[in-house]
């Protein structure tokens, strides 16, 4: 039977723990240690891979050296598919890091999760005891997801870290009654949008509006002023799009409006650069398990367990992590068009529920604590089997000899450690020590992110960089002298060559490059394969890889006639 449940309390009403206090400066200083060992160490300890982290990198590189950042371009084009804060960033990391290279395309991504960690800390603080903001810190840091996407070139992490600044805004403005903060989440959230379009904005909005709605408090909708807000919101992002479109016309504004965000949202499939994410509806059922291993065991608790202690009823804070956490989930689940990287703003709330959830099973005694023993022990021992199969089934692979049998072996001990922690945070929970549980689940993960998503995978680098390429193209190519790219632009050429390129889509585009004079291609070995009668020419130098591979190509002088 359901525990008896007091009356709902409003959470502005609920004792707030103050967040200034020393104990909590401790606390962020602790974490934002724990952070820079995570998300730092061999940061740039390999080539920028395609497809996204060159392309952006490019693009940052061109805002840079050309002055013109209003208007993203890539290849000297306009770049329609994104808005350019995630550039700007770059082009500011750059500055620290003495110029564009893999450390200032990566290091927004690193700080971003850094910031965001703290982030979930602080809300964490707001809404529950402070060991729950504890654990859920750590649960976030340490998630699969959020330790590879702190360490790459993508925008998601700073869209991340921006809508939980958002997040924190609100609910300062929800406990304190405050316009001031609610005014304040509209215009991050439009800092957010131009991060990445309106899901800046509307999956944590509607998140925030399902939970004052199931929370019986429509009125403090009111109180946030929406109306004006969106008007903030609209502001922000007015302010950069309106001077853009001025500068590059208002084909820009349509492009980048209408297709890269409604037509991708409601006809993805109409758009050929997201025919190749179109999914089943319950595509995020599938990935959301692996991207926030370990942790993603425990989720189905998480919403079970809290519920039959009445936690729905009698603890505002969890309703609105439960809100935030399916919200999204629901959004992007209408779109046909879906990426795993979709859900990464949740993932604080997908913390704050985990680590509610221990907490909860900490205080309920041994009532309920099968429902953290069974999931870290079912963690533990499927990455157990996973590390012992690992060396296995890389053998098999030819990528091995490339990586190393003593990388791979690194690997494999890595997951074993998760896997044993797993099994000791097992035991620990079943005496009931749910905060020692976290911690040493933690621990083990946090190798993760520095040795297996930055030492090692650098050792993959001759499979994945163009480098090879590239160097040999540069010691070749005259001073004013132009190449191809074939079949399409490749960020990679493009960022380590430093030079603009023309994109050569076809064979006909190949001949007619021949043709006018041009002797260096970068070509994709697959698609050239498949050219029937290519101009004469000969591969000088090529990447590690077989099959999609990069090649360097000197076009040769037709023979004349005879």
């Amino acid at each position: 039977m359901p525990m008896p449940v007091a009356a709902p309390v409003p959470m502005h009403d609920k004792p707030r723990h103050a967040t200034g206090s020393d104990g909590s400066r401790r606390a962020l200083a602790w974490l934002t240690l724990f952070g820079l060992v995570l998300f730092l160490p061999w940061l740039g300890a390999r080539d920028l891979w395609n497809p996204d982290e060159p392309r952006y990198a490019e693009v940052a590189r061109e805002m840079g050296a050309d002055g013109r950042f209003l208007v993203p371009h890539f290849n000297g084009e306009i770049y329609t598919q994104k808005p350019p804060l995630f550039f700007w960033a770059i082009n500011a990391s750059a500055l620290v890091t003495g110029g564009f290279n893999e450390w200032a395309a990566r290091l927004p991504s690193a700080l971003a999760a850094l910031g965001t960690t703290l982030l979930v800390f602080a809300i964490g603080r707001r809404l529950f005891e402070p060991r729950v903001a504890w654990m859920a810190a750590l649960v976030y840091a340490t998630s699969f997801k959020v330790l590879w996407q702190a360490r790459v070139a993508q925008i998601d992490m700073l869209l991340t870290f921006l809508v939980t600044l958002s997040a924190w805004c609100w609910l300062r403005g929800y406990q304190e009654s405050s316009v001031r903060d609610y005014r304040l989440f509209f215009l991050v959230a439009g800092l957010a949008t131009l991060t990445k379009g309106p899901v800046g904005l509307l999956p944590f909005l509607l998140s925030a509006l399902v939970f004052l709605w199931v929370s019986d408090r429509k009125e403090e909708i009111r109180a946030m002023q929406v109306g004006r807000g969106l008007l903030i919101w609209g502001g922000v992002v007015a302010a950069w799009l309106l001077a853009a479109t001025l500068q590059a016309g208002t084909g820009y504004l349509r492009e980048l409006v209408l297709t890269q965000n409604l037509t991708r949202y409601f006809d993805p499939g109409s758009t050929p650069v997201m025919s190749g994410h179109l999914k089943p509806w319950y595509h995020y059922l599938t990935t959301l398990p692996v991207d926030f291993l370990p942790w993603s065991v425990l989720l189905p608790a998480a919403f079970w367990v809290p519920w039959r202690e009445g936690a729905w009823r009698r603890e505002p804070g969890y309703r609105l992590a439960a809100c935030w956490t399916v919200v999204p989930i629901l959004f992007f689940s209408l779109s046909s068009a879906k990426r795993s990287v979709y859900l990464l703003p949740g993932f604080p709330a997908a913390a704050l529920l985990a680590a509610f959830l221990l907490d909860t099973v900490a205080r309920t005694g041994r009532r309920h604590r099968l429902a953290a023993v069974v999931p870290f022990a079912l963690v533990g021992v499927l990455l157990l089997v996973a590390a012992a199969l690992l060396p296995l089934e890389a053998a098999q692979r030819p990528e091995a000899e490339v990586v190393g049998q003593g990388t791979i072996l690194v690997l494999a001990a890595l997951l074993g450690i998760v896997g044993c922690a797993a099994l000791a945070g097992a035991r620990a929970a079943s005496r009931g020590r749910l905060v020692l549980a976290a911690a040493l689940v933690a621990a083990a993960m946090a190798p993760i992110g520095p040795i297996a998503f930055g030492w090692a995978l650098g050792r993959a680098d001759p499979l994945k960089s163009v480098r090879p390429v590239t160097d040999e193209l540069l010691r070749r190519l005259g001073p004013e002298e132009e190449y191809g790219v074939f079949p399409r632009l490749d960020g990679r050429a493009l960022f380590y060559t430093r030079r603009l390129a023309r994109e050569l889509p076809d064979a006909q585009a190949l001949h007619r490059f021949a043709a006018e004079g041009g002797r260096w291609v970068v070509a994709r070995r697959d698609a050239l394969a498949r050219v029937e009668g290519p101009p004469p020419l000969e591969v000088v130098a090529g990447d590690g890889s077989d099959d999609e591979g990069a090649a360097l190509l000197r076009l040769l002088p037709a023979e004349p006639p005879r």
